[in-house]
């Protein structure tokens, strides 16, 4: 959509320079394909597409007795690591073969914000047991490599829902010297832990994090008895690179946006101050576009409009040159005119 109206008249019958974003109008409420027992204390969820993770708990699904007229809560979900349509639930109760199921979805919303809700899908039950215990199946960082000192986050992948969660006494924090690290944890889903220390680590420094698994159990109840470490080091620092300068305009809630070239997810994103400077760090070295809106809503998303009901689009200008950032090495005074 554009920012403004746009006039053509017999005087002036043309206008340059509208830009815009191509956009994909989705107005298609999300749906439940498919809902299959893997075994008795798991079902494997298909949607029609990718729906917004906010309501993906597990509070948001139940299965229906209609038989004995009974609901039977689902007490953990994960996300499919394979596919962005399909999550799995997990439950620790067991259902009666000889009842007819059905799994409930109270609201479905994709990222768009589309709404379907009270979705109903059969269940065929199975009785085939759990007997495969949770994996520790990969780590961010990996084993032996490294991430940056300031506000790291590590992340423990597992294949299956954790039922215990209380866990943070069975897990070891320290650097080589054994000098412990304090640390705050969280479960960003049921199979997915997130530790993050409560101050910034050292730079260039090693560490390690060691879990004892044997406290880690599924909703059958399975568990293994072993100790995973995990061995991974610190950045220096000086890798990074940054940019800034002024903006100059008379915009209202300018933010300016460095996009990485390469890949479309990766973008950070910048407001001046009451100096009108802004200012990027400690950003990866590459080729960068730069590209700066007026945030109008103060919302930090860019709004690209709607055609109906219709919504004008949020005013932009793109930097034509792109920027290569090097290693070790800030790039000062860029400024932005954006008129």
């Amino acid at each position: 959509m554009p920012f403004k109206n746009i006039s053509l008249t017999g005087i002036d019958s043309s206008y340059s320079g509208l830009d815009f974003f191509l956009m994909k109008v989705d107005t298609l409420k999300p749906r439940l394909l498919s809902s299959v027992m893997t075994d008795k204390h798991h079902i494997v969820v298909t949607l029609s597409e990718e729906c917004d993770s906010s309501v993906f708990k597990a509070d948001n699904f139940e299965i229906i007795d209609s038989t004995l007229n009974t609901t039977v809560p689902i007490d953990y979900l994960y996300h499919s690591k394979s596919k962005k349509e399909e999550f799995v639930l997990a439950y620790k109760s067991q259902l009666i073969k000889e009842s007819i199921y059905y799994l409930l979805a109270k609201k479905l919303q994709d990222l768009e914000g589309n709404v379907f809700e009270n979705e109903l899908s059969g269940l065929v039950v199975t009785d085939k047991p759990d007997t495969t215990a949770p994996k520790l199946s990969r780590t961010s960082p990996n084993q032996k490599s490294s991430t940056d000192f300031k506000n790291p986050e590590i992340l423990i992948y597992f294949d299956d829902a954790i039922a215990n969660k209380e866990i943070k006494d069975v897990i070891q924090f320290s650097d080589t010297s054994k000098n412990k690290i304090p640390f705050n944890i969280k479960f960003i889903d049921d199979a997915t832990l997130s530790i993050k220390p409560e101050k910034d680590l050292k730079p260039e420094k090693d560490y390690e994090i060691k879990i004892d698994l044997s406290k880690f159990m599924d909703a059958a109840g399975n568990k293994v008895d072993s100790i995973y470490t995990l061995k991974f080091s610190t950045i220096t620092g000086v890798e990074f690179t940054g940019l800034s300068g002024k903006v100059i305009t008379t915009k209202q809630n300018p933010v300016i946006v460095l996009q990485d070239a390469k890949d479309v997810k990766k973008y950070f994103t910048a407001a001046p101050d009451k100096t009108s400077t802004y200012s990027f760090e400690r950003i990866d070295a590459g080729t960068y576009s730069l590209w700066i809106y007026s945030d109008n809503d103060s919302t930090k998303i860019f709004n690209k409009g709607y055609p109906d009901p219709f919504k004008y689009s949020e005013e932009f200008y793109f930097v034509k040159d792109t920027l290569k950032l090097r290693p070790r090495w800030s790039v000062t005074d860029y400024n932005i005119v954006f008129e």
